[in-house]
């Protein structure tokens, strides 16, 4: 049987060593698994952006309905961002992160006919679409990234275990930062920085592998 080497339970008692709550009652589970979890769950993926997390949004949409919540769509919590490609039907899709450049070019006093949406603007949570769909362009797929579960049981491992020092690292420093722990945030801050290098190098060694693969 492997060895889980990074699992809650030891993730926890590292964030015990580096931050000085070692011994009886000086952290309790509860509150270590909180500031674990918000850095693997919110600020790994976004710093990151491993991809291990990369993913596919998908949503119906309404023939003739232009404007959209995120809501609206099921875009919830198991995603954190969407970003380019986008497709409408398998077609490429402009995506506008500026109000002021998107209306630029799609002024909102103007009629657009339903038919094939070739932009749509993200913003406040709210997806516009220009043209609005008709009733053959429904399909919106996007990439995404996706939040991962968090670690709730002791013998639970993050999607990659290499990830674990990083996580022990990052959950340590935000509980640093939080209790005005300045200098002893300083002295760990270099460690995360190394493992943090690690696995940006790994990531981006996975990526320029993943575009050097022949197409034929």
């Amino acid at each position: 049987m492997a060895l889980n080497l990074f699992d809650l339970s030891k993730i926890r008692d590292k964030v015990k060593k580096l931050t000085g709550r070692v011994g009886e009652g000086a952290i309790t589970d509860a509150e270590l698994d909180l500031y674990i979890n918000r850095y693997y769950q919110l600020v790994f993926p976004l710093e990151l952006r491993p991809l291990e997390l990369n993913t596919w949004f998908e949503a119906t949409l309404t023939a003739g309905t232009d404007t959209y919540t995120l809501a609206s769509l099921s875009f919830d919590d198991s995603y954190l961002t969407f970003d380019k490609p986008l497709t409408i039907n398998g077609e490429s899709m402009l995506l506008f992160l500026n109000p002021e450049e998107f209306y630029s070019l799609y002024p909102e006093t103007q009629t657009y006919d339903n038919g094939q949406p070739e932009a749509v603007l993200l913003y406040d949570n709210e997806l516009v679409f220009r043209k609005p769909p008709d009733s053959t362009y429904i399909s919106f797929k996007a990439s995404a990234l996706a939040r991962p579960e968090a670690l709730v049981n002791d013998g639970d491992i993050p999607i990659r275990e290499e990830w674990g020092a990083l996580i022990s690292y990052g959950a340590s420093i935000e509980l640093l930062e939080d209790n005005a722990e300045m200098e002893a945030m300083q002295v760990i801050t270099p460690m995360y920085d190394r493992h943090k290098r690690n696995i940006m190098g790994k990531v981006h060694k996975q990526f320029i592998n993943q575009r050097s693969n022949p197409t034929f």
